[in-house]
């Protein structure tokens, strides 16, 4: 197996991982080439993601904040589209020290986003929250709603893409599925509508990607 295949190996198995210290060390160590190896893998979940954003938010000024931003693929296509107002958060700093170099993200925070960490803003302070692979077993799962419901203003958006497998199957520590159903049964939140599209290619095959898009009651 040669280098550039191995790499790629590992980038893959990041979802299978059982520890959130190796996920951040992994991410860390790829840091400088994560890019590359992902766009390698056309992986083109983030700029659906972006997409789906600019479309249900058109206003320029909007503050956004990016879960688990990583180097800011997601950012990017709303950064070449005017979007300035992008706010980050990531377990990785590595990955961060990426994203400030790029200067397209306004505030970057290195944080294991969840319940036990509640970021420094009020309450309602963002349009939009989203998050574009990054909901996946050690990752991001349902317990992390919660913090990204508070920090949405009422009438605001919740925009998450992942792997549809995994939304489907409630892989490992992922039960993303029920946990939006049960938020949306207690009023905190209403579904706008899922999308379904292309995530990343594996090989030959087309890995089906699933973008859930929730309003803030």
């Amino acid at each position: 197996m040669d280098d550039e295949e191995w790499k790629v190996r590992k980038v893959r198995a990041l979802h299978t991982m059982k520890d959130q210290a190796e996920v951040k060390q992994v991410y860390d160590e790829f840091a400088s080439y994560f890019d590359e190896l992902v766009l390698s893998l056309d992986y083109v979940a983030p700029i659906f993601t972006a997409d789906v954003v600019a479309k249900l938010e058109p206003n320029q000024d909007a503050r956004i904040l990016d879960v688990g931003c990583g180097t800011g693929l997601v950012g990017e296509g709303l950064h070449k589209a005017g979007y300035r107002n992008l706010y980050g958060v990531d377990l990785s700093g590595g990955l961060l020290d990426v994203l400030r170099k790029k200067g397209t993200y306004c505030h970057l925070t290195e944080a294991n986003f969840g319940p036990l960490n509640s970021l420094n803003f009020t309450d309602g302070y963002f349009d939009v929250a989203m998050s574009s692979g990054s909901f996946l077993p050690t990752h991001l799962n349902e317990k992390c709603l919660p913090e990204m419901i508070r920090l949405v203003k009422s009438g605001g958006f919740i925009v998450i893409t992942t792997r549809k497998y995994i939304f489907d199957g409630e892989t490992g520590d992922m039960k993303l599925k029920p946990g939006l159903a049960k938020l949306v049964e207690d009023g905190l939140i209403e579904k706008v509508r899922h999308e379904e599209s292309l995530y990343e290619k594996d090989g030959d095959d087309h890995v089906v990607g699933i973008t859930l898009i929730y309003r803030v009651v």
